[in-house]
């Protein structure tokens, strides 16, 4: 055969194993070409922070991560789309499987929204648990134009559809989680404000935005240190800081008696906030029923209700905000320490009853097979009115 003929069929022979001229420089944003994959490279250049403090580690192999959220107790191996999947003799026993970059989600529970917004992945987004309730205006545009629906909750089978024709479900590590593609994700479990901030990683392990990750958190965590240090500067500047108390109201129930009681709320979180703006925190475990119950067990004057706000007030915005009733539980003074001043003879609690969720039987339902075949950003919501021109996502 001529030498020419030769070297012909050896570059069509090579064809269809071609692979990439070099390794990536970034982490993929879409899957390897079929043909084009090469076990000698690192296919996530890009790492993300490993902070088991926040509650969460990752493991990086060149073709896929392994992410165990040690608050839940739970694996995810998270592997390059268009690469082989690892075998089950080499990853943990019982780990969940995913390909990644994933392409949509769906939330069983909001605490991950902000973190996948601030990644700009909303557009991932196709069921969300409580979406009439989220304010955000980007998730309420595409919730307005059917690119994000409400996620089942009346109809078992419709729900477990929805949760499997997308890539994976984020919710809470405390209910059930029979759903192969489920993620426990545990940010509300992390002890301090920026511990919190840094579940962004752990999102952006499913989307190969390790990169972006680490640009937010710079930034959250600049801002943070920040305005902390600005407040204790200010607190270290008068004689006596101010002592804070988080107020948490229980409202009457068969659980207590049918009997309101308030409480100081102690979540290390808000505590931390606390010591980071220079303020004392009260950290009691105290519960009482009224004012006079409070005043017994926390001999300190308390302003009256009746009493003007002495605080200098900022200047009304342009455009202020619709205005609401104020809370009994809370009044300012700054001669004096703040506390929740509970209602005693002269005011009762604030009896306003949260809006109502429409329930799943008020809306359209779509079928097994509606869902299927859906796909992110298609079919308009119905009845729902255009979503404003002015607002740009």
């Amino acid at each position: 055969m001529p030498i020419a003929s030769l070297l012909a069929a050896a570059l069509v022979a090579s064809a269809s194993t071609v692979v990439l001229a070099q390794a990536p420089t970034a982490n993929l944003q879409s899957c390897v070409p079929a043909g084009a994959y090469n076990a000698a490279y690192d296919y996530f250049p890009n790492k993300a922070q490993n902070l088991s403090s926040s509650g969460f580690t990752v493991a990086y192999y060149p073709n896929y991560k392994v992410v165990t959220n040690i608050i839940a107790n739970t694996t995810t191996v998270l592997y390059q789309c268009g690469t082989p999947a690892p075998a089950n003799g080499s990853i943990p026993a019982g780990a969940k499987v995913v390909a990644v970059p994933v392409v949509n989600a769906t939330l069983s529970d909001v605490t991950s929204l902000t973190f996948i917004e601030l990644l700009g992945k909303r557009t991932t987004l196709s069921y969300i648990d409580g979406v009439d309730f989220i304010v955000s205006p980007c998730i309420q545009q595409l919730n307005a134009t059917g690119a994000v629906d409400e996620l089942e909750s009346a109809n078992q089978t419709l729900q477990d559809a929805q949760f499997l024709s997308t890539s994976v479900v984020f919710g809470s590590p405390f209910g059930a989680a029979p759903e192969p593609n489920f993620i426990s994700f545990s940010a509300t479990s992390a002890p301090s404000p920026l511990l919190r901030s840094s579940w962004i990683n752990f999102i952006s392990l499913f989307y190969n935005a390790e990169s972006d990750a680490a640009t937010v958190l710079n930034s959250i965590n600049a801002s943070y240190t920040c305005v902390s240090g600005a407040a204790k500067n200010a607190s270290t500047a008068v004689a006596t800081p101010p002592t804070l108390a988080w107020a948490q109201y229980n409202a009457p129930s068969q659980y207590n008696n049918n009997t309101a009681s308030w409480q100081f709320n102690n979540a290390s979180y808000k505590l931390a906030y606390t010591r980071d703006a220079g303020l004392t925190p009260l950290n009691s475990a105290a519960k009482f029923t009224s004012a006079a119950d409070f005043q017994v067990r926390f001999p300190f004057p308390l302003p009256s209700l009746h009493d003007p706000l002495t605080c200098s007030q900022p200047p009304p915005p342009l455009h202020p905000p619709p205005t609401r009733p104020p809370s009994p539980l809370s009044i300012t003074s700054s001669t004096k320490p703040s506390w929740a001043l509970l209602p005693g003879p002269h005011s009762s609690p604030n009896t306003t009853s949260p809006p109502t969720r429409p329930s799943n039987s008020s809306r359209t339902s779509k079928s097994t097979a509606q869902i299927s075949s859906r796909t992110p950003g298609s079919g308009p919501r119905g009845s729902r009115p255009p979503y404003p021109s002015r607002m740009s996502c």
